[in-house]
């Protein structure tokens, strides 16, 4: 009969960088195809603001397993309210008034844009030359929150911001937090796994 081996193991996937990863893959192809990189771009954004989202529930995760457990509870379904309770722990001066704050928030307006997105109906009236061509149609609210510019921006910013912020909590954690953290927010490994055998 051959000898079996029992083999236990733990691991964690981090989700906030399989985001982050498709974030900045999307936003490569928008560079890459100009035809329909509105769309590439869009999908960027919103992946970089689901990422918020997962880093401020790892972290919460990290720091609080016992509040992780009520996070829906305690925080709803409000990034903003999770990202405040993380820095209040922390002791990270989160300035709200400017970036990169202002933009993870307008991104916040994006999501909430395409989560609840509404027909938009317009009408108007352009006066032009009969050699003029015609104005081309009009953006919706979507377009309007989409551009190469602030695709850049957005992700510039939530790596800033993520960035910062773990460089503040490595500061005092302790070393199981350390070891889960490791040593950047949104760059390393999607995922870490230990292991061992022994006979059974």
């Amino acid at each position: 009969m051959a000898k079996m081996a029992k083999t236990t193991f733990e691991g964690e996937v981090y989700s906030h960088r399989q985001l982050w990863t498709a974030a900045r893959s999307m936003r490569a192809r928008s560079d890459a195809e100009k035809k329909g990189s509105m769309y590439c771009d869009m999908v960027a954004m919103l992946l970089a603001r689901l990422t918020v989202e997962a880093y401020c529930n790892f972290l919460i995760h990290v720091l609080d397993p016992d509040t992780f457990d009520k996070e829906r509870e305690i925080f709803g379904s409000s990034t903003d309210r999770k990202l405040q309770w993380v820095c209040g722990r922390v002791g990270f001066a989160l300035d709200r008034g400017r970036r990169p704050y202002q933009t993870v928030k307008s991104l916040d307006t994006l999501r909430n844009r395409m989560v609840h997105a509404k027909p938009e109906v317009y009408t108007g009236e352009d006066i032009h030359s009969v050699e003029e061509e015609r104005p081309f149609m009009r953006p919706g609210e979507l377009e309007k929150c989409v551009s190469p510019k602030l695709c850049t921006r957005a992700l510039e910013d939530v790596d800033l911001l993520c960035e910062e912020l773990h460089k503040q909590i490595l500061a005092s954690a302790d070393r199981k937090q350390k070891r889960r953290l490791e040593p950047y927010a949104l760059k390393g490994s999607l995922q870490r796994q230990a292991s061992s055998s022994k006979l059974a």
